[in-house]
């Protein structure tokens, strides 16, 4: 299809498009479907610059954009039903903050435990009882940038101590894993270098668990692994929407991200084995275990990438701040970090 503005790239979109602009150019994007409707796609934006001006909100950037303020996706009947106030939410998020915990459960006192390596050192007579843990029902995401310096410690002459770096330092970037794809997505054809802005709406399993999704989106949002983009007809959605839905058998709100995987690059890793425990321990060592809270919301994602992975519910937009679960790359992300 032609377009208006010669310089601009025009594509189809699979469903009602979210965003529409053409103030950028150098796309080399074709696909072929059905024609519903047209957008017009921008230049690919990469981690050393502003986020394009597609993908922008007033929650995350104060950057001009040519987006519909006033799009609002068909929303289903159970899902215009839940009473959703998030901005509740967000309060309790500024106020909140890390508490500890004993290891029997109790509130633990705030004075700090000596080192495990100085206890062994100096013949401290200490107990188990005597350990702080923090209290998961007080959990905040992006807990390792807190810690900047204690990780540029930890990194120094490491393989990868540049990148692991940038990540603590400004978080991870969708856009450095982003590679053109050329393929079918949801009986349609795709042929491009960056995926074009869609809204894809929620799963319809999600009313039968309608109160477990609100709810989880609300701890998410006090805990700072989501964040409110806008209330929507007020602000413009981000730049792809993908959909809620729910693994049943936890159950577990999981976010579909299907359609920008296909964009991302392949990053394979190696989990560590049981069997390899015996190569690393010594004669009359002990192995303990910990298990992670919420392990991929510890590490934030650069915020200009947050609009690539929105999310829809309850008259809100959102937006995560750290790592999803369902990301192609947070496992290896989250892999090289642990």
């Amino acid at each position: 299809m032609a377009s208006g503005n010669p310089s601009t790239k025009v594509v189809t979109a699979l469903q009602t498009p979210i965003i529409t602009t053409s103030t950028v150019t150098r796309m080399s994007t074709t696909r072929v479907a059905t024609p519903v409707v047209t957008i017009a796609v921008s230049t690919v934006p990469t981690s050393s610059t502003p986020i394009m001006s597609a993908i922008t909100s007033g929650s995350t950037a104060n950057v001009q954009h040519n987006a519909n303020v006033a799009y609002i996706p068909s929303i289903p009947e159970w899902e215009r039903s839940i009473q959703l106030d998030p901005t509740v939410a967000y309060h309790e998020h500024l106020l909140r903050r890390v508490k500890y915990t004993s290891w029997n459960g109790f509130e633990a006192p705030t004075s700090v435990v000596p080192y495990p390596e100085l206890e062994v050192k100096n013949g401290l007579n200490v107990s188990v009882k005597d350990l702080r843990f923090r209290d998961p029902n007080f959990f905040l995401a992006g807990g390792i940038h807190t810690q900047k310096e204690a990780w540029f410690k930890i990194l120094r002459s490491q393989d990868n101590e540049r990148q692991v770096g940038h990540w603590i330092e400004h978080g991870v970037s969708v856009f450095d894993f982003i590679a053109p794809f050329k393929g079918e997505i949801f009986g349609t054809r795709y042929n491009c270098s960056f995926p074009p802005s869609i809204y894809l709406p929620n799963n319809p399993i999600c009313r039968r668990h309608r109160d477990f999704v609100s709810s989880t989106l609300l701890d998410r949002v006090k805990s700072g692994a989501l964040e409110i983009w806008g209330a929507v007809g007020k602000v413009p959605p981000p730049y792809i929407v993908m959909p809620l839905t729910i693994e049943p058998t936890k159950p577990r709100l999981c976010h579909d991200q299907r359609y920008i995987n296909n964009w991302i690059k392949d990053m394979p890793f190696k989990l560590e084995l049981i069997t390899n425990l015996p190569s690393y321990l010594g004669s009359n060592h002990y192995q303990t275990k910990i298990d992670d809270k919420s392990g991929y919301d510890h590490v934030c994602l650069w915020i200009s990438s947050r609009a690539l992975m929105g999310i829809h519910c309850g008259g809100f937009w959102y937006v995560p701040t750290t790592l999803p679960f369902g990301w192609k790359c947070s496992p290896f992300i989250y892999k090289l970090l642990v």
